[in-house]
C-alpha cells in the first residue's frame, strides 16, 4: 500500500463515515481500521518517515521527519525536494535519491546535514524504491558521531602528546614486555621503535641495581611507583634516571603499565659540581680560620694541607715556601 493511497484512504475514512440509511460492510471497517492503525504507527515513529513522489514532490512526512528536517510539515508537503533544500543536487545524498528513484536501487549512508544556522546534523539514511517514488527512512546519529568525533580528537591530541614529548614514554605489560614507546625513548636508549617493541624492561633496566627490586615490589602493592633507578643504553652504558610508572587497565579491562622516564644525567653531573663548589667553599672557610687562629706561615701551611686531603677530600696537597 502506497503512502499517497494510504493519505487518500485516510481521508477518505474521515470523510465518508457512514451516512444516514447506509450502513459499511464489515470488510471496509476493517480496512479503514487498519489504515488508522498504519497511520497512526507511521506518525509516531521514532525513525523520520518522508516519501517523495516520482516529481519530486513531498508526499508524507511524520513528526520525527519534522523534527530531523527542523521545518514544518505543512511547509514541505508539496513542495519539490530541490525547491526545498537548495543545493541538494550537488550532495552525495541527492545522487542516491535520483539513482533510487531512477533505476529502483535502494541505498544506506551516514548523512552530514548542515542546517541554516550552520550546526550540524548527522543521520543514517535508508531510502527505498517504493509504487509512489522513494521512501527514506532517517535516524539522527549527530550525539554518536559528536562522541565519536571528539574521542577522535582527544586520541589525535593524546597521541601528539606521546610522540612530542622529550621524554621517555613506555607502554608495556604488567610482566615488563614493551607494547609501545615514544621517539624520545629510541633517542635515550639507542634502540629503533620496533627493537624497542621486542624488548622487556629487563633489557632496558640495570638489574644488578638494588632499588629496582624494591621499586617492582612497591609499584605491585600500591600500583605505582616514582624514584630514582638505573637505565641500561643498547652500547651497555649505563646512566641514572627517574621513573615514574602506574598500573591501571584499558576500556577492555587489559592490565597495562605506563612509565614516565627523565635522564637525570646532567642533573647528577649539576649535583656533583654543587657538591664539589660546596666542599671547596667549606675548606675555605676552615682555611680562614686558621689564618686567624695560627700565627706561624708554616703551620698554617700545614694546617692547610690537612685540612685540603681531610675535610675537602683532595687526594694531594703541596706546600710551597718562600
Amino acid at each position: 500500500m502506497s503512502a499517497t493511497k494510504l493519505t487518500g484512504d485516510m481521508k477518505d475514512s474521515k470523510d465518508n463515515s457512514p451516512k444516514s440509511g447506509h450502513k459499511q460492510s464489515p470488510k471496509d471497517e476493517d480496512f479503514h481500521a487498519l489504515m488508522l492503525r498504519f497511520r497512526s504507527t507511521l506518525d509516531h515513529m521514532l525513525e523520520g518517515c518522508q516519501l517523495i513522489g516520482f516529481d519530486w514532490k513531498y508526499l508524507y512526512l511524520n513528526k520525527t521527519a519534522e523534527i530531523h528536517n527542523r521545518r514544518s510539515n505543512q511547509e514541505l508537503l508539496g513542495k519539490k525536494y530541490m525547491d526545498a533544500w537548495p543545493g541538494i543536487e550537488k550532495m552525495e545524498v541527492f545522487q542516491l535519491m535520483k539513482d533510487c528513484m531512477e533505476n529502483r536501487e535502494p541505498h544506506q549512508m551516514e548523512n552530514k546535514f548542515e542546517y541554516a544556522d550552520g550546526s550540524i546534523g548527522w543521520f543514517n539514511l535508508n531510502i527505498q524504491p517504493v509504487p509512489d517514488g522513494i521512501f527514506v527512512l532517517s535516524i539522527d546519529i549527530t550525539e554518536q558521531k559528536t562522541a565519536q568525533e571528539t574521542l577522535l580528537n582527544r586520541e589525535k591530541l593524546y597521541k601528539q602528546v606521546f610522540e612530542n614529548n622529550l621524554d621517555a614514554l613506555i607502554l608495556s605489560s604488567p610482566d615488563g614486555q614493551i607494547i609501545e614507546a615514544n621517539p624520545a625513548t629510541s633517542k635515550l636508549f639507542g634502540w629503533t621503535k620496533k627493537e624497542i617493541c621486542q624488548l622487556t624492561r629487563n633489557d632496558i633496566l640495570d638489574l644488578s641495581d638494588p632499588r629496582l627490586s624494591r621499586a617492582l615490589d612497591s609499584r605491585n602493592r600500591k600500583g605505582f611507583f616514582h624514584g630514582e633507578l638505573t637505565g641500561v643504553r643498547k652500547d651497555g652504558s649505563h646512566f641514572p634516571i627517574e621513573l615514574a610508572s602506574n598500573i591501571f587497565r584499558d576500556n577492555k579491562g587489559t592490565k597495562l603499565t605506563s612509565a614516565f622516564i627523565h635522564d637525570q644525567t646532567k642533573q647528577k653531573e649539576i649535583e656533583a659540581q654543587l657538591r664539589k663548589m660546596n666542599r671547596v667553599y667549606a675548606l675555605i672557610s676552615q682555611i680562614n680560620q686558621a689564618i686567624v687562629r695560627i700565627k706561624d706561615q708554616d703551620k698554617i701551611l700545614e694546617e692547610a694541607c690537612r685540612i685540603a686531603i681531610d675535610h675537602g677530600k683532595f687526594k694531594i696537597c703541596m706546600e710551597w715556601s718562600y
